[in-house]
């Protein structure tokens, strides 16, 4: 009986110390300024599921567009961070890109060509045989490196991880994969500790933003972690992006109507 109720203090107290560096790490805190920023972005292939981003295409040019902010990530502690420029909304839709969309990749590699050269070194993730999102970040980097003659090299690396969940797997057998997924993204971010985790919505965003967490709840480093909501996701959140609404230090959305519904949400307009 002693034991037991040993075990069951015990467990309680890990619990309460849990919950504690849980609230102390999703707390805001100020914030440094510093000259650099480590980066780490998770990107991924997909399609738009059930033709929403032809319907949110067509949606968004009916709407005026907002001129955004060109400091989107400076007050997140690069000193000359800064968003470089962003067109309001996607130059029109032709046969050519609707066929080469490349769902989240296309969206996150936009932004990510946007940021400032203050966000280095940049670590890319993606699942283990996601192939087309390869060829996208190197050819990005590639262009990068050509139109900045003051940079020698391009200081970027490419990380794999397994896939969390395929198109189409039960929820049952996703949360086993999941967490297999994790199991091998915590020594990965454990290892390149960066300052910043920015994604917007592919599976393999979920276990990268709970090993960041867990490097702020053991106390190891506070990882920022930036969230950007897909454009075809107009009226309801993703999957990722429910999940990653709690835990996020920054969910940004890029519609009104999930401003509205998700008042503690960053709304800057189309920014993809």
């Amino acid at each position: 009986m002693v034991c037991v109720l040993t075990l069951a203090a015990s467990a309680g107290g890990l619990a309460v110390l849990l919950i504690v560096r849980l609230w102390a790490v999703l707390r805001s805190h100020p914030v440094t300024p510093r000259q650099s920023l480590g980066l780490l972005i998770v990107a991924g292939s997909g399609k738009y599921p059930g033709g929403s981003r032809w319907a949110c295409v067509s949606h968004y040019k009916t709407q005026s567009a907002p001129r955004l902010s060109s400091a989107f990530l400076a007050p997140l502690g690069a000193e000359h961070a800064e968003i470089c420029s962003f067109s309001a909304f996607p130059e029109p839709d032709t046969p050519a890109r609707k066929k080469n969309a490349g769902g989240h990749t296309a969206e996150i590699l936009r932004l990510v060509g946007s940021l400032s050269g203050a966000y280095s070194p940049r670590h890319y993730v993606i699942a283990e045989s996601d192939e087309m999102s390869a060829k996208k970040i190197h050819s990005l980097e590639l262009a990068r490196a050509q139109n900045d003659s003051t940079t020698e090299h391009t200081e970027y690396y490419l990380h794999r991880i397994p896939r969390s969940r395929e198109v189409r797997q039960s929820w049952l057998s996703s949360v086993f994969t999941t967490l297999y997924s994790i199991w091998f993204s915590f020594p990965l971010v454990h290892r390149i500790k960066p300052d910043l985790v920015l994604c917007n919505g592919p599976g393999t965003c979920v276990p990268i933003c709970v090993s960041a967490l867990l490097l702020g709840i053991l106390g190891i480093k506070k990882v920022i972690i930036v969230y950007v909501e897909s454009i075809c996701r107009v009226e309801t959140l993703s999957l990722s992006g429910k999940i990653l609404w709690h835990l996020s230090d920054y969910f940004i959305v890029q519609w009104p109507t999930l401003k509205e519904k998700y008042p503690k949400s960053v709304y800057l307009g189309r920014i993809v």
